[in-house]
């Protein structure tokens, strides 16, 4: 009945005929954005870029040429490594960010709630990994005692839960490496579990462990999460996404461990288990960012799922001005290749379509190949696919699904955005202390890039993860607030990022220097 309905509404409705203006001026702009590409803040590129940082990445000159190429966040993943190695590439992202200029974050992503292999011996080439076969009995040793030194094989490996064997039962399914590797439950042991592979797979150490379907009795934050947040508030990171969020509870109790030494980090929660989905709203109103985490999510639930899941986390997210991160297996095959399949650049597409603030890649600059190449490839799949976002649509979508009355910022935020779509301004003018007026903006979606100007280096660095925003740090503080849109002018001149003539929009408070007291939008001439 649906499919005759539709066939007699189209028969009589007239054919569309296609907008030659709106074609033209996305040819146009393409154009204009890709051989200028230099000549704006990262191409224009509104959709930022998060990059793991491992072996493949962690020397300065490495650094460097990813923050040219485009990277504005560094993500540390502490399910690796020891404090002593972190230390050491936290020191050099920062050398690389003096280096080049280019104002960059530190994200510290903790190892959560989660379940890991140990050690492996190596093979006969030197490489600690081992070939699993389908139909193979493989016993999985549950934490013991000599975990620290214990090296595996092909019929033997550890893991790092003890109670395992006590919350799996006979045909449990068990996943290894995002899935990669199904077992099937034989039986359970004191202190080991005996299952069958189902799948021929080449196993490494240190992957993650799920156990879909049962309940794991793991605390949110152990011992080891602890003593990294800690250590993050003495490195000075900007931001800690916790694995495995499953409420927000799970996030206040990060926060009273951060205290008042750590209570400026912002905190990213993971949403990578059904119990994260099923608490998402609360979650939401806590946390200062998201992050899609598709890998234990699609392993958690069902991999069928994740793509509306995806959907759904995101549009809640930019409701709430809430920035989002979409992670996992971006560009996976660059961590060999050089290129992308055309399914993952269809995947990095449509997260940006769908309204992610942030992507972000793993192993392909933790441990790949083309560590470099997979952030250029990011940047022009990101700058590609913006150009064919309809802004102001986002906009009024974004107004119609945001609860009412507004702030005064969000007001003259929301105003702003309408401002800049309504008189085609190049650019918008932010200034902010502790980055919640160009956060405001941001949620609106703007077509062009957010100059935030601010005095403070942490507020810039933390700005890094919101849509269109472009942080500059001013280092004089006795600048009035007239003297500082001045000198944001001198910069759009210098850049090319706007020419004499066209008409600004800046967004800022009159009481200067004072957090929270944006109440004034303003249509300036360059």
């Amino acid at each position: 009945a649906f499919d005759a309905a539709m066939s007699e509404k189209k028969s009589q409705a007239k054919p569309q005929q296609p907008s030659m203006r709106r074609q033209s001026s996305f040819h146009e702009t393409m154009t204009e954005l890709l051989v200028r590409k230099d000549q704006l803040p990262q191409g224009n590129r509104k959709t930022k870029i998060i990059a793991t940082i491992g072996p493949a990445s962690w020397d300065v000159d490495t650094l460097s040429k990813l923050l040219e190429a485009g990277a504005n966040v560094f993500r540390l993943n502490f399910s690796h490594g020891n404090h002593e190695t972190h230390a050491r590439t936290v020191k050099r992202i920062r050398e690389a960010s003096a280096k080049t200029g280019i104002v960059c974050g530190i994200m510290l992503d903790t190892k959560g709630p989660e379940i890991r292999t140990t050690n492996l011996k190596p093979n006969k080439d030197g490489k600690r990994v081992v070939m699993l076969e389908a139909g193979q009995t493989l016993e999985i040793l549950c934490a013991p005692d000599n975990m620290d030194t214990f090296e595996g094989d092909s019929k033997q490996i550890a893991v790092d839960y003890a109670n395992m064997p006590k919350v799996l039962q006979y045909d449990s399914i068990l996943k290894i490496d995002d899935g990669l590797i199904v077992c099937k439950v034989q039986r359970c042991t004191e202190k080991s579990v005996i299952v069958t592979v189902t799948n021929t797979a080449e196993l490494g150490t240190n992957k993650g462990v799920n156990l879909p379907g049962s309940v794991v009795d793991l605390p949110f934050l152990n011992e080891k999460d602890r003593n990294d947040i800690l250590f993050g508030v003495e490195q000075g990171v900007d931001f800690i996404a916790a694995s495995f969020t499953r409420n927000a509870q799970d996030l206040k109790d990060i926060r009273t461990i951060l205290g008042d030494e750590g209570k400026h980090i912002q905190l990213i929660a993971k949403i990578e288990s059904q119990q994260g989905v099923d608490n998402y709203d609360s979650i939401l109103r806590e946390a200062d960012a998201i992050m899609v985490a598709r890998g234990d999510l699609a392993v958690e639930t069902s991999v069928q799922s994740v793509p509306v899941v995806q959907k759904i986390l995101i549009r809640k997210a930019n409701s709430a001005g809430v920035p989002v991160i979409t992670a996992t297996q971006m560009l996976e095959s660059m961590v060999h290749n050089p290129r992308p399949t055309r399914a993952e650049t269809t995947d990095v597409a449509n997260s940006v379509f769908d309204g992610s603030s942030c992507v972000m890649l793993s192993g392909e600059s933790a441990k790949g190949a083309y560590p470099v190449k997979s952030v250029e490839v990011m940047h022009r799949i990101c700058l590609t696919a913006e150009l064919a976002i309809d802004y102001e649509n986002c906009f009024l979508s974004t107004v119609q699904f945001t609860r009412k009355p507004l702030s005064k910022a969000e007001a003259i935020a929301s105003s702003a955005v309408r401002c800049t779509i309504d008189t085609q301004s190049p650019l918008i003018v932010c200034f902010t202390e502790h980055g919640g007026t160009a956060r405001a903006v941001a949620k609106y979606r703007p077509p062009v890039p957010i100059l935030t100007m601010t005095h403070h280096p942490r507020t810039a660095r933390q700005a890094l993860i919101n849509f269109a925003v472009w942080p500059v740090l001013i280092n004089n503080d006795k600048l009035t607030r007239e003297e500082t849109i001045e000198y944001a002018f001198k910069l759009a001149r210098d850049n090319e990022w706007a020419k004499s003539g066209d008409s600004i929009v800046a967004v800022s408070g009159i009481r200067s220097r004072v957090s929270g007291a944006t109440n004034t939008m303003q249509l300036l001439d360059l």
